[in-house]
């Protein structure tokens, strides 16, 4: 189960490479949902059940965030509250953003964040297959019990019905977010990850990592470390309305599961490529006062 479910990690992350691969001849822009897939090894075969979430392509640039689905089918609600529920939730994510290179039968993405510290730089190749809205992506592996033989991993995903353009479709940075409560603030510079847009669809990949400038990044070993990691990510993806100064978004999935199905309205003011947003709520010791959070972001794309 444990190399499975490494399977699925790796594979999926490459799922996205294979998404945002065709986006740069726009074949594979919009967004992707999970079919499932299957595995076919030399002395078996199993399926693989649909991820939940999403993945957003536009142009060279791709954000995915999925939840894999556990044995039983039973999803996590709420937000996890100790670190082994923390730790739970966290393996069962898979979030990653970045761009993609496109050859005729293989892709290779470039991870620009992700939800992995050691995966970011990092560079995956995959192969894919795409007919009409229906995309595989392809891995191939040795065999645990026979590395001269080959494990075959594919993963399907189907695209959703284009709609219009978005004023705000691209790949986004975050440049700064300055938050203010009536007992505090603080201020956040720009932090790894992409938000991608396309149309009405979004998916948002970002961490908020203390160690982003170090040279070697290691991936959290134990329910500590994970729950750790997991308080560090700002990943969902869904549904995002425009309308006049407001957008409103809608999350389907996220690696928090208490944001899952929450929706925010958001002011916003566009200025070239730079994206100026400005969200309030009230504040939870006392609803007559607010709490807001100014978020900037730089189109890449």
């Amino acid at each position: 189960m444990r190399g499975h479910r490494a399977v699925i990690a790796a594979t999926l992350v490459v799922i996205s490479s294979t998404q945002s691969l065709g986006a740069q001849d726009a074949k594979l822009d919009g967004a992707w949902k999970s079919v499932g897939g299957h595995v076919v090894t030399p002395d078996t075969s199993f399926d693989i059940p649909a991820f939940t979430g999403m993945a957003v392509i536009h142009g060279r640039y791709i954000s995915q965030t999925w939840v894999v689905q556990r044995p039983n089918g039973v999803q996590q609600a709420g937000e996890p509250r100790d670190a082994a529920a923390k730790a739970a939730r966290y393996d069962a994510a898979i979030a990653n953003a970045g761009t993609i290179d496109v050859n005729e039968k293989t892709f290779v993405m470039h991870f620009l964040g992700a939800k992995e510290p050691a995966l970011v730089g990092q560079s995956m190749t995959r192969e894919y297959d795409l007919r009409g809205d229906t995309l595989s992506v392809i891995e191939t592996t040795p065999w645990a019990k026979d590395k001269t033989r080959r494990v075959r991993t594919t993963l399907i995903f189907f695209r959703l019905p284009a709609k219009p353009a978005s004023r705000l479709d691209g790949a986004w940075r975050h440049l700064s977010t300055e938050f203010g409560a009536p007992d505090t603030s603080y201020h956040r510079s720009a932090l790894e990850g992409l938000l991608v847009i396309h149309g009405p669809y979004y998916s948002r990949t970002f961490a908020l990592d203390r160690k982003a400038g170090t040279a070697q990044r290691r991936n959290p070993a134990d329910a500590r470390a994970k729950a750790a990691r997991y308080d560090a990510l700002i990943m969902n993806a869904g549904v995002l309305t425009l309308d006049g100064n407001t957008f409103t978004q809608y999350v389907e999935e996220a690696t928090n599961a208490a944001d899952v199905g929450a929706s925010t309205t958001t002011h916003y003011r566009l200025h070239g490529d730079t994206l100026f947003t400005t969200t309030t709520a009230p504040w939870p010791s006392d609803s007559t006062k607010v709490m807001r959070s100014i978020i900037n972001f730089l189109r890449v794309h």
